[in-house]
């Protein structure tokens, strides 16, 4: 197969929003866990030094300043050179490389060896455009950049998305470009599925429930996150047994157990909100839910578990 003529930039932003639907659900991403969990190889520039009895300068001038990837046949294998600065750009290298696995140019160009080896430049160039296209499309998305508030592109997206302003600003002027090749339906998808979110330091509950204030496994504030989480539905889960009782015989209607009179709601002690029944404090106003004032929930203990006394 020969290299396009020109990058095909339509279908290197559809492998990226896939790319992105079936692995990520948080911003900002981590390609270092991308890659271990498509179970590819990944070293550093350091540890390629020290395996040749080189130096990691001896390493750069042959095979690049920043990364490459390889193919041998049978899996692929990504180096970085993890000394690089700032520490941000290690994850655009990342990203990068993963694009030119993803876009199959190894496969589809036959090369078992470094890509830079194989091509004119001109040919080389065109399919790194591919990379950097697929690896700002997986890092920064262009629907979520395009529906932050300006402040937010101009002094949040270096943390939001964890990338340097360099690549920030690279980002927000491919932004129109990119978004051409998305449809309205992609474009939804990733606006309505990727949400700011609030998290607690204390206890790290993360929440898209943007209207709350307390956390409800601990009670404590709830503080702002620095990104996006895919959004999950948090609404009221029914039970399927008396939480005193034991009592199967519930009906999705009920409000109390015809056995014990027990509630099967969980509640707000203070403001009567209708909440989650695993909540042991209310997101509002902070105050104890009705199933840890009974006894039905147990206190909080700086754990991921949380049970509901039977």
């Amino acid at each position: 197969m020969k290299v396009p003529l020109l990058a095909r930039y339509n279908g290197t932003v559809s492998e990226a929003y896939e790319f992105v639907k079936q692995n990520v659900d948080s911003f900002p991403i981590n390609p270092m866990n991308l890659i271990s969990s498509c179970h590819w190889g990944l070293i550093t520039y350091e540890d390629i030094a020290k395996e040749n009895n080189c130096t990691i300068d001896d390493v750069i001038e042959c095979i690049g300043k920043d990364g490459y990837s390889i193919y041998n046949g049978k899996n692929y294998a990504i180096a970085y050179n993890n000394k690089i600065k700032p520490r941000k750009r290690i994850n655009f290298t990342l990203a990068h490389e993963i694009g030119h696995i993803i876009l199959n140019h190894h496969k589809d160009f036959e090369v078992t060896t470094t890509l830079q080896d194989n091509f004119t430049e001109e040919e080389y160039k065109i399919l790194e455009n591919e990379a950097n296209c697929f690896a700002r499309n997986i890092l920064a998305p262009a629907p979520l950049v395009s529906g932050m508030k300006f402040w937010n592109i101009l002094f949040k997206m270096p943390v939001f998305f964890g990338m340097t302003f360099k690549a920030s600003s690279t980002r927000v002027s491919f932004l129109n470009n990119d978004m051409y090749y998305l449809n309205e339906e992609q474009i939804h998808d990733f606006q309505a599925n990727y949400k700011y979110y609030k998290m607690c330091r204390i206890c790290g509950k993360i929440t898209n429930n943007l209207s709350n204030q307390y956390c409800e496994d601990c009670g404590n504030k709830l503080i702002n996150g620095d990104g996006f989480i895919m959004k999950k539905y948090e609404g009221v889960f029914t039970l399927s047994q008396c939480p005193n009782c034991e009592n199967i015989d519930i009906n999705s209607n009920d409000k109390y157990c015809i056995i014990c009179g027990a509630s099967l709601e969980n509640k707000c002690t203070s403001c009567g909100c209708i909440l989650p029944t695993n909540a042991r404090f209310c997101g509002k106003c902070g105050q104890n839910s009705l199933y840890l004032q009974t006894g039905e929930l147990t206190e909080y203990t700086n754990s991921s578990r949380y049970s509901i006394n039977s």
